[in-house]
């Protein structure tokens, strides 16, 4: 289930790295499904955890090393407004490209599911 509030951060992060990088064509929101593991994090800073999916038409490092600012920024972000040290990363973005969707292969095969779908919160 997505909270509005992890939505609205989902969608306010895809919007930025759609406006920096363009060979981000979409971008999706997904539930991992299973139960978060690091116990050095804290509750409320757990429920600020976003697993993306970033569809482009070509994968570069510029992207990632995009996505690792953001990372970084988001995780201090939470971590000065609850006052309390939070989890390392919380930013989970998984790029595929259009030969990982056509294929479905690792995370593209989510774009076509019939089970698990996530949901599309930026498309260019």
């Amino acid at each position: 289930m997505v909270r509005y509030t992890t939505y609205g951060l989902a969608t306010r992060l895809a919007e930025t790295l759609g406006a920096l990088d363009e060979t981000v064509n979409a971008v999706y929101l997904f539930d991992t499904g299973v139960a978060y593991e690091d116990e050095s994090c804290s509750e409320p800073a757990r429920d600020f955890t976003l697993h993306l999916i970033v569809r482009v038409e070509r994968k570069t490092k510029a992207l990632s090393a995009l996505i690792s600012g953001l990372d970084r920024a988001l995780t201090q972000a939470v971590a000065a407004l609850y006052a309390t040290p939070t989890c390392a990363h919380l930013l989970d973005a998984q790029i595929v490209d259009a030969a990982e969707v056509q294929q479905r292969i690792g995370y593209g095969a989510f774009l076509s599911s019939l089970h698990q779908r996530p949901l599309q919160v930026w498309q260019r």
